[in-house]
């Protein structure tokens, strides 16, 4: 192979030659002009002579071979001093290329933020223990198993217990809304440095492997060395942290299965696992451990929840909206309802998700997306000459959060709308569990000039002292006894008594869960305010409800009937 060196001194020696050749050709030339002049002809003996003669020749005659040496001392020199710069720069590019390599290393299996090992790195590192000479990839999902499972089957023939451990910080997704994402991801590092301290002096494996979540997994251990464990991770945690100036304590939820009693593959094990830790931040233990009790606990349920917070983050929520009609069916107005469009499961009911928000604390974020998304949607609709009120639905905690008046009226401000663009609906659970807390909230919002509802009347538990005392203007009966009325005379008499008694106190009514005209009729006769159900329209996107209101406003212009 030739290198840059071979080359230069190649070429350099060339043109020593080349120079040696002129310098040649220059001798004869001088040589001969010299003969001439001395002896008036060019013979031989005139050339001898000259050259004898003329001195001046002899200095000719060996500077082209001065200068072949000369050049082939440079040439040589010229080579060794592009070795040395070739293996210099050659070296200089290896190192920052190895450099580099490690940085992405470094960046691909650890977690940037603590430093940890990320869940692939954690994995990977397991399996170099079982197989040392193994080198073929494997997909990460397959990874996951096999690692595990192949770490499973050497526990076993050694006769070990393995303990598999999944820490979880509580309400940090809320930590971090109130204090900011710096404060937060502080509060994350100093969390890991404390969780590392305690397995300083151990071979015990510790990974990040989610937002809030690490895992631990401890290797040849009895139950009773585990629960020392964990105490002690608590004991990490009792100490409140300091973080730029703020003083903040965290609560954790950790669940942890042994192996063999608790699973034979790896993913029954992380399932376990992970159910054990859900049980423990439901029933607000310190710790709990797997056991059989607990598989009430659904694995889809646990599944959706770890991913409701992408949810949020991928514009996954979405409101749905289902009319209402006055008696003489025109459009009252609008109930917004919330969905999940799951992108592998598709749209998930609010009875499945509600709950797991709740859990979370995150249903202060949900009432804000749901604001914002419903405000959105009123704004264009009035660019299209579309001017309805957009009904929303709000939890008891809702209710017991002091700020929502200010919530609301800064949104109603921001998209440039009235009060008269929102309904609140509230269950008539929520305000029996705190009436005086609720008292207060609906007062404001009442002097706001946002009207309430009460949903899903005559479910509670009929105490209807509210009914009188909360600024209340409309009552929503319950489905449970409307789909049935036309069958069931008892629950035709408590629609018609429901009626009765709102009437009596100057407040509308209005029935959900129509589902033919039978019971609109019904209805009508007992003149209920307004109806709602599948009957008039199921709840549609915004995008089918803008083409259904434009074509029922189509409709009515003509005297059309729904």
């Amino acid at each position: 192979m030739k290198t840059p060196s071979k080359i230069l001194g190649k070429q350099a020696t060339k043109t020593a030659i080349y120079g040696g050749i002129i310098g040649l050709g220059t001798i004869v030339v001088a040589t001969l002009s010299a003969a001439f002049v001395s002896s008036g002809e060019v013979s031989l003996d005139a050339i001898i002579l000259a050259q004898k003669t003329n001195t001046a020749l002899w200095t000719i005659d060996i500077m082209p071979f001065v200068f072949m040496f000369w050049g082939q001392r440079m040439s040589s020199s010229i080579a060794e001093e592009a070795d040395t710069m070739v293996i210099e720069k050659t070296n200089e590019l290896w190192n920052k290329t190895q450099q580099f390599r490690d940085q992405i290393e470094q960046e691909y299996s650890h977690d940037q933020l603590t430093k940890l090992p990320n869940a692939q790195q954690f994995l990977k590192h397991i399996n170099q223990l079982l197989e040392p000479n193994s080198s073929e990839p494997m997909a990460e999902a397959e990874s996951l198993l096999q690692t595990f499972s192949g770490y499973i089957t050497k526990q076993h023939k050694v006769s070990r217990h393995m303990a598999i451990i999944l820490l979880e910080i509580d309400h940090f997704k809320e930590i971090s809304q109130t204090f900011g994402s710096q404060n937060a991801d502080d509060l994350l590092l100093e969390a890991s440095i404390r969780i590392k301290q305690v397995f300083a002096q151990s071979q015990t494996m510790v990974a990040r492997i989610g937002v809030d979540n690490f895992g631990i997994l401890v290797n040849k251990v009895a139950e009773t060395q585990v629960v020392a464990t964990i105490e002690k991770v608590h004991a990490a945690f009792k100490q409140p942290f300091e973080i730029n100036g703020l003083t903040i304590t965290l609560e954790i939820s950790v669940g942890a299965c042994l192996h063999p009693q608790h699973g034979d593959t790896a993913q029954e094990l992380m399932q376990n696992a992970e159910i054990a830790r859900y049980a423990c931040q439901q029933d607000a233990k310190a710790y709990t451990f797997y056991s059989p009790a607990l598989n009430t606990y659904n694995i889809e349920d646990l599944i959706l929840k770890t991913e409701i917070s992408r949810a949020f983050e991928h514009d996954e929520l979405q409101l749905y909206y289902q009319p209402k009609l006055n008696a003489r069916g025109d459009i009252h107005d609008v109930e917004a309802l919330i969905r999940w469009l799951h992108p592998e499961k598709g749209l998930i009911s609010p009875d499945t998700f509600i709950p797991m928000i709740i859990q979370k604390r995150m249903n202060g974020e949900l009432l804000r997306r749901i604001l914002h998304l419903a405000l959105t949607q009123a704004k264009a609709w009035q660019a299209q000459d579309i001017h309805v009120r957009i009904a929303l639905n709000l939890t008891a905690f809702d209710l017991l959060e002091a700020s929502l008046p200010d919530m609301i009226s800064d949104e109603l401000r921001e998209f440039s709308l009235t009060a008269d663009s929102l309904k609140l609906e509230i269950t008539e659970t929520s305000l029996i569990e705190n009436q005086e807390l609720a008292l207060i909230t609906l007062n404001k919002l009442s002097e706001m000039g946002i009207p309430t509802s009460i949903d899903d009347f005559g479910t509670g538990y009929s105490s209807l002292s509210y009914l009188t005392s909360l600024p209340i203007d409309e009552i929503k009966i319950d489905q449970m006894f409307v789909k049935t009325m036309a069958s069931n005379h008892k629950n035709q008499k408590i629609v018609q008594a429901i009626i009765a008694l709102a009437h009596s106190l100057s407040l509308a009514t209005v029935a959900e869960g129509v589902e033919d005209k039978e019971t609109l009729q019904m209805l009508r006769k007992m003149q209920c305010d307004y109806i709602q159900g599948y009957y008039i329209s199921k709840p549609l996107s915004a995008a089918h409800f803008t083409a259904w209101i434009q074509k029922f406003k189509a409709a009515r212009s003509s005297a059309v009937q729904p």
